[in-house]
């Protein structure tokens, strides 16, 4: 075995094992202790996070056995893979801990020269610009993650419209949509399942309770999937100026229902839950007077409240 593939190979064998002895490593890998030990301080040297133990038994272990193997990527994989992570660094909330900064530098350090000077290139025309969202704290993204594989109920503290709320919610997971991050969990006294924005969620305690087993839920993939024409809502439809067709393309919750007619007007026809239809009132607002609620008469009279709001302001 050559010098290379061994090095690969120990590596992932020590990574597996957590704690181990030089004379192990070398009769797995049929060379002298020497030999192994001289490897092993090539993998410290590569910043293998090891350490030795003194006393009797001896050997070393792994202070974090979660690091992955050495893997190999193609020019162009590494330079995606660089601005998909890239992409991520306007998020001040993740649902893992990791430092994105630190771990590009990493991933730049070990690029080859080839695959650097591309990149290098690349950087100053590529940007995922999304600064606003620097401001959006949403610390409690790994608490909903764990619930939702437990799928046990908790309490969430949420800060709604109204003021704090507290719900008894089964979360599904947590997903990312325009710089936000957003939280559909299942209400058991509803027996309905919620959208919450993650960063408005202010405290969450964890229960043992689990979920019924006559109540099945679907996965966060599934739920995003669905139909969204819910039997407990109502229909709605939007009459589109040319320029109020341009802005709903630009808006992700209107894509759905938007239908263009030949002369470049359009429509936005769908089902809204009955209890968003102020929500959906107050995006409503973001198309102006190029947008016009024709029904429901619920919605219509959101849109006239909020009109009239905005003409006090200037009057």
């Amino acid at each position: 075995m050559n010098k290379p593939k061994r090095l690969f190979d120990l590596l992932k064998y020590i990574n597996g094992k957590g704690s181990f002895t030089a004379k192990e490593c070398a009769e797995e890998f049929g060379v002298s202790i020497r030999t192994i030990q001289r490897d092993l301080d090539e993998l410290s040297s590569w910043g293998v996070p090891f350490y030795s133990e003194q006393g009797r038994s001896g050997g070393y272990r792994m202070l974090n056995k979660n690091l992955l193997p050495p893997l190999l990527f193609t020019a162009d994989e590494a330079v995606s893979i660089y601005f998909a992570y890239k992409s991520l660094s306007y998020y001040r909330s993740l649902p893992f801990q990791v430092n994105i900064d630190s771990a590009l530098e990493k991933f730049y350090a070990n690029l080859p020269s080839h695959s650097r000077d591309k990149l290098n290139r690349l950087v100053n025309t590529i940007a995922f610009w999304s600064p606003d969202y620097e401001q959006v704290n949403a610390p409690l993204l790994e608490d909903i993650i764990e619930a939702a594989i437990a799928k046990t109920e908790t309490e969430l503290l949420y800060e709604s419209a109204h003021g704090p709320r507290t719900h008894l919610a089964v979360p599904l997971g947590v997903y990312s949509q325009s710089g936000l991050w957003y939280a559909p969990a299942y209400l058991p006294e509803k027996d309905q399942i919620a959208l919450f924005r993650a960063d408005r969620i202010l405290r969450l305690t964890h229960s043992d309770r689990k979920v019924p087993a006559d109540v099945v839920l679907p996965s966060l993939l599934e739920w995003l999937e669905k139909d969204n024409d819910n039997s407990d809502g109502c229909h709605f439809e939007v009459r589109l100026t040319k320029a109020g067709v341009r802005l709903a393309k630009s808006h992700s919750v209107f894509q759905k229902g938007l239908e263009k007619e030949s002369d470049g007007t359009g429509w936005i026809r769908g089902k809204i839950p009955h209890g968003e239809i102020s929500y959906t009132s107050s995006l409503l607002l973001a198309l102006g007077p190029e947008a016009e609620v024709l029904h429901p008469e619920e919605l219509k009279e959101k849109m006239k409240e909020h009109a009239k709001r905005m003409y006090l302001l200037y009057h």
